[in-house]
């Protein structure tokens, strides 16, 4: 009799950086709104909407309650160096929020990711986040 052992991923293996959804797609439109990004819609799911601006420099996923997210299978990019995750990306997180700058894109990267950071700490001086 042959014995099949099997190893499993444990949903820790790909842990969020957040651990309650704490924003809604309307606080990151305005948040970046703020800062000269109008967002639209590109997709809307139960667990996650993502936006982006026309010139596709930009994409904002707001992640929804952290278990519905895992079970999806959702892993999400390695992480690394500015313009450098995939090759050409800028990853950043606030809660759960999460904003790709496409470095190909644009002339001055530093400059974006600089506006994509200011728009993600503006979500933080909201006192309540507004339905969607």
């Amino acid at each position: 009799m042959a014995a099949a052992f099997f190893t499993l991923r444990t949903r820790a293996a790909y842990p969020l950086p957040y651990d309650a959804v704490r924003y809604r797609a309307a606080d990151a439109e305005r948040a970046f709104f703020g800062q000269g990004v109008m967002l639209t819609l590109r997709s809307r799911q139960t667990w996650a909407t993502d936006l982006g601006d026309a010139s596709n420099v930009v994409e904002v996923t707001v992640f929804g309650e952290p278990g519905a997210v895992r079970r999806t299978g959702f892993h999400d990019l390695r992480h690394g160096g500015d313009c450098t995750v995939a090759g050409h990306l800028a990853l950043h997180w606030r809660g759960n929020v999460r904003a790709i700058v496409n470095c190909d894109l644009v002339r001055d990267d530093r400059a974006w990711i600089a506006r994509v950071d200011r728009a993600l700490a503006a979500l933080g001086h909201r006192a309540q986040s507004s339905a969607r």
